[in-house]
């Protein structure tokens, strides 16, 4: 019986120990990646291609570059400005990352191309 009994409580005790190391690596894990600030690139990705669709005007795109209190700058070639592009901080507490969105028009004003990432400025 005594054996049973021991056997028993080594089993909870692993089982509790496994698990107290499982919610800590989560935790590491949640602290590493997770941004501080509020923005989720998944999020505002599908924002933007169902808020701001291929054709939409550059007034368009400043109201939504707003809505989220993005700042924005001008892309420019020889010709003059050709898009919008935004570059903010999207850190957790451990990484350096930042977000990336660039807006494309053609001659006709019109939104073409959009891009969007997130990438981590490794050191």
């Amino acid at each position: 019986m005594a054996d049973a009994s021991y056997h028993r409580r080594l089993a909870i005790m692993v089982a509790a120990i496994t698990a107290s190391v499982a919610c800590c690596g989560g935790g590491l894990v949640h602290v590493v990646f997770t941004p501080v600030n509020e923005f989720r690139v998944e999020v505002l990705e599908a924002d933007l291609k169902k808020r701001l669709p291929l054709g939409s005007s550059r007034d368009q795109a400043k109201a939504w570059f707003a809505s989220h209190n993005i700042r924005t700058e001008g892309i420019f070639d020889n010709n003059g400005e050709v898009g919008l592009a935004a570059h903010f901080p999207n850190g957790s507490r451990l990484l350096e990352a930042y977000i990336v969105i660039e807006l494309y028009f053609g001659d006709d004003g019109r939104l073409r191309e959009q891009i969007i990432y997130r990438y981590i400025d490794c050191p």
